[in-house]
């Protein structure tokens, strides 16, 4: 891909993802129209897997760090989410006002396993109900043609295995999983004070 033409995908990508395109889709998902391709996911349970500073989570999810197990365990064993007091979730970063949540645990914990210094693996639940989200599964059957011509864009939704689940703007937080044991929590924060 040529400069100019990447410039041009750079744009559009930031343009989908502007306010005035939240805005816009938004809209489209309160209309009606195109319901087969912008459905409004406003019932059932959500994921977001993500890797936090442990400061993030004693300061709005101290309840995730209590009882954790002594010993290693499964890595694929995270237990049980634990409760917490309802925390507000707001999308904001790279993408905007715009956040990844999915339906599906395994592609949540996915996301928490790329390392990353001083975070700790975890896995926020939300309810659709509690925010605006918007299932981009539809939009796997848009490959090829223009968008792959004028902007390298091969597919709107290449990874369509994660179930990826749009948020704008915020949801409320009830509970969080942790990949942790008491031993690893102690080690943290003796590593904070040095």
């Amino acid at each position: 891909m040529i400069d100019k033409d990447k410039k041009l995908v750079e744009d559009y990508v930031r343009v989908v993802l502007s306010e005035e395109a939240v805005t816009l889709i938004k809209d489209i998902l309160e209309s009606g129209e195109y319901s087969d391709t912008f459905i409004r996911y406003d019932v059932g349970p959500v994921v977001r897997g993500m890797r936090l500073p442990l400061s993030c989570l004693e300061e709005n999810a101290p309840e995730s760090l209590e009882d954790l197990p002594f010993e290693s365990k499964d890595p694929m064993d995270w237990g049980k989410p634990v409760s917490i007091k309802p925390m507000s979730y707001v999308s904001k970063g790279k993408f905007g006002s715009v956040s990844s949540w999915t339906s599906k645990w395994d592609e949540a914990r996915n996301f928490t396993t790329q390392w990353s210094p001083n975070t700790i693996p975890v896995i926020l639940h939300s309810d659709c109900s509690s925010g605006y989200f918007m299932s981009s599964l539809s939009f796997r059957r848009f490959k090829g043609g223009r968008y792959e011509k004028e902007f390298g864009i091969k597919k709107l939704n290449p990874n369509a295995h994660e179930f990826e689940i749009l948020l704008f703007g915020d949801c409320l937080v009830t509970a969080v999983e942790v990949n942790l044991t008491q031993t690893n929590l102690e080690n943290i924060r003796l590593k904070a004070k040095e």
